[in-house]
């Protein structure tokens, strides 16, 4: 054998030498696969509160997770489908000590029907262990208060599951309560998993087991709007333990014991015969007596921003209270006076029209394109100019040589024009477009609504800051609210990434499309306004009087809503008084400001006409309460809060809508009451055939036979009811049907003439049950609305 053929044994030897080796080495050391982990760490998963939860908040998962093996460091992962095949994942990083066990909470935003999750337990990116969960029964109905109890003795507490609140004296939907067994487990560190509950009761618990971490985030919770309900009496060391910082000032003193009355006073018990209590002498900053017995306070009541804390001087678990008869009468009371039930009860209802979000919130306000009659001019001239216009002249100069440089230097210049002319649409910056609605009472004390969207000018990596005291939720399904399923999911597919770090939330997206909008919702918040005060007064169908603007705004439009009519007042500047002498533009019902831009093709739309519109549009079934005269203002009062992305302010534009009470007068000065025409409206009792009413609008469609009635103000006698018929070409057509009014006297209805525009009925009498006037209307016209004719009252004050 020569050395050429050996050397060749060599190298043919030695990739089989190496692959041996490497396979000894591998059996020799330790392996740290993260699928060995699998064997090594237990993973279970429940939703909900005690397996409670409300829809249209988030839930929170609760995770329990058992290591048996070596410290582990990864993230917990939530998946959860959204309707474009593509999932939402949430992510939480977490550390798992050698031979441990650790309890977690995190919250995912479900919607109304059956959805399933998978959670997942990495390591760089290797799944440890997971676990897939439909989320289905338990869920809670909006009329009950759900509330945790943090307690050693629930059964002593029971009888707060057994309140009633009568519907005619609650300020809400709420009319009972549902109890849920809360623990210090259960309570994430993040405030999006107790927004599912309504209430939180502490009693007889020890509060010391509750992290720092997770007392800040109850703090937030209730200055959110949740309703915290402390016991103390006996058991008030281990309550009390935990709000040693300045979220409750005052002085605890001694224990006593007391004989009462005044809760069985309270609770209206018939045969009251005084508890025997053990009291905590308790004097609260800032706190306002609820209920007291010879000057000592046995219920407080703290405001806490939008929440709420009552706390009583005695155990609420221990006897007498848990037998009282009259302990479920008393916290009705307690609930129904002191709740604030608008701050949970998702007043804004995103569900309807929520595309008009993506409308409101797409286009970059003020920023006019190049009209196209600019464009064409301009490309006319180039043309002309490096074609017929160069070319004869220069021939006719015998210069033609002058077009190989001429030609490149007008292409130049007109480059350089049209670069000049498109200038103002050139962004560069992030862009945040808020729509604000804003709630201000009497006292300018004000809530605060926002819709976000989120765009860049080109395709984009976007991290997104929840910015600080403000919970921000993304709006994601758009237009589905169907059930969702994991099936058919690929690993890459994440729409969106929310990432949670304590109680701050931020969200990732990756690759978002050119100004297309990531849609956000804020938490209600609260605030103090300027006010916009009104005097007013109808009279002979006109509105009288005067508005001032105390905002600090400008306001761009101003309207004055009665009922379904609306006023339109104009602009009113920052300070400005306007006296409004009854020429103010009237129209019937908000759908009028939509018809009218629908009507126009989009380049004639001012920019002022789109938002009135879109307000309109969305405000119609989330913003006004119908039962109270209404003023509507849009400005550019801006929020509040900054939005940072990816680390730094983005480009903001604010679009707000104020709603505020108006005072306006119906009484003349000789004592006749007058009220507008459409400021009653009309309830349906019977609808038969293939149609119906718009609300929105006002008008009837299809061929139908329909009955109405009305209910007028029960605290005047009428005088007079005037029917009215017109028509609106941005709205409805005259009626052209049959129009009969129901006669009680004679109990039949009779037909009126609507030949003429404006009826007037005298002898109302007959027409009238207390004060209720029901009509019947029949159409055949299945091609055109028609308006349904409109009722004006007059009558005096009884």
């Amino acid at each position: 054998m020569n050395l050429k053929n050996k050397n060749l044994m060599v190298r043919r030897s030695l990739p089989i030498k190496i692959f041996l080796g490497l396979i000894f080495i591998m059996t020799i050391l330790p392996v740290r696969y993260t699928v060995e982990a699998t064997e090594n760490v237990n993973m279970s998963v429940e939703y909900g509160i005690d397996g409670k939860y409300k829809t249209g908040r988030n839930i929170p998962l609760n995770i329990s997770l058992d290591n048996l093996g070596e410290n582990l460091d990864g993230t917990l992962e939530i998946k959860v489908p959204d309707s474009n095949g593509k999932y939402i994942l949430y992510s939480q990083s977490i550390n798992l000590p050698k031979v441990s066990k650790k309890a977690v909470s995190m919250a995912v935003p479900l919607g109304n029907n059956s959805n399933s999750v998978k959670v997942e337990l990495k390591t760089s990116n290797k799944t440890v262990v997971e676990k897939e969960l439909t989320v289905s029964n338990g869920r809670v109905n909006a009329n009950k208060l759900l509330t945790g109890v943090l307690t050693d003795d629930f059964n002593g507490l029971s009888y707060f599951g057994n309140i009633k609140i009568d519907g005619k004296n609650q300020k809400g939907p709420i009319n009972e309560i549902s109890l849920v067994k809360l623990n210090e487990k259960n309570i994430g560190e993040n405030e999006k998993t107790l927004e599912c509950l309504d209430a939180i009761i502490i009693d007889n618990y020890d509060t010391s087991k509750i992290s720092k971490e997770k007392y800040e985030v109850l703090k937030a919770w209730v200055n959110n709007g949740g309703y915290l309900i402390l016991g103390t009496g006996s058991n008030y060391e281990k309550t009390l333990k935990l709000f040693k910082d300045d979220f409750l000032n005052g002085t605890i003193g001694s224990l006593e014991k007391m004989s009462t009355l005044s809760l069985g006073i309270k609770a209206k018990v018939k045969d009251n015969t005084p508890l025997n209590l053990e009291v905590l002498n308790l004097t609260l900053n800032d706190s306002k007596s609820y209920v007291s017995e010879n000057g000592k306070n046995l219920i407080n009541i703290v405001k806490k921003e939008k929440g709420t804390v009552i706390i009583t001087n005695f155990d609420l678990a221990t006897e007498p209270i848990s037998s009282f008869s009259g302990n479920t009468d008393l916290w009705a009371g307690v609930i129904i006076d002191t709740i604030n039930n608008d701050s949970r009860s998702g007043k804004f209802d995103k569900g309807f029209l929520t595309y008009k979000l993506n409308d409101m919130l797409r286009g970059v306000p003020g920023m006019k394109m190049p009209s196209v009659k600019t464009l064409s001019i301009i490309f006319v001239i180039y043309v002309l100019l490096v074609g017929p216009i160069g070319y004869f002249v220069l021939r006719k100069l015998n210069k033609r040589q002058y077009l190989w440089g001429g030609i490149p230097a007008l292409a130049i210049i007109f480059a350089v024009v049209i670069y000049f002319t498109g200038a103002p649409t050139r962004i560069n910056e992030i862009i945040s477009n808020k729509v604000n609605f804003v709630y201000i009472d009497e006292d300018g004390n004000g809530k605060v609504k926002s819709y976000i969207g989120v765009m860049a000018p080109r395709k984009s990596n976007l991290k997104i800051e929840e910015p600080k005291g403000v919970v921000l939720s993304s709006i994601n399904d758009m237009d589905n609210y169907g059930p969702r399923s994991l099936r058919g999911l690929s690993g890459n597919e994440i729409s969106q990434k929310v990432i949670y770090e304590g109680n701050k939330t931020y969200f990732e997206l990756n690759d978002l499309a050119p100004f297309t909008p990531e849609i956000f919702e804020t938490n209600e918040s609260v605030g103090k306004f300027g006010k916009i005060e009104s005097n007013l007064n109808f009279s002979e169908g006109k509105l009288y009087g005067t508005i001032k603007n105390n905002t600090g705004y400008d306001i761009e439009n101003i309207l004055v809503m009665t009922g379904k009519g609306v006023w339109r007042i104009g602009k009113l500047s920052a300070t400005e008084t306007k006296e409004i002498k009854g020429d103010s533009e009237y129209h019937r019902g908000t759908g009028y400001f939509m018809q009218q831009v629908y009507s126009k093709k989009p380049n004639e739309v001012t920019d002022e006409e789109w938002k009135l519109a879109d307000f309109m549009e969305f405000n119609r079934n989330n913003v006004i309460d119908k039962d109270k005269v209404n003023i509507l203002a849009i400005t550019n009062m801006p929020s509040g809060y900054s939005l940072l992305v990816n680390g730094k302010a983005a480009k903001e534009y604010d679009s707000t809508l104020i709603t505020t009470s108006a005072k306006l007068n119906f009484k003349s000065k000789d004592g006749i009451v007058e009220y507008p025409y459409d400021y009653f409206a009309p309830a349906i009792v019977r609808e038969d055939g293939q149609g119906g009413y718009d609300e929105y609008s006002g008008t009837l469609y299809g061929s139908i036979d329909m009955e109405f009635e009305y209910s007028i103000d029960s605290n005047i006698n009428v005088d007079s009811l005037n029917i009215k018929d017109s028509a609106d070409k941005y709205v409805g057509d005259k009626f052209k049907g049959e129009y009969e009014i129901y006669n009680y006297k004679e109990k039949k209805f009779e037909k009126i003439d609507l030949t003429q525009s404006e009826i007037i009925l005298k002898d109302v009498s007959k027409y009238l049950n207390n004060n209720k006037l029901k009509i019947r209307v029949k159409t055949t016209d299945n091609d055109k609305r028609q308006n349904l004719p409109m009722i004006g009252v007059k009558g005096r004050t009884k």
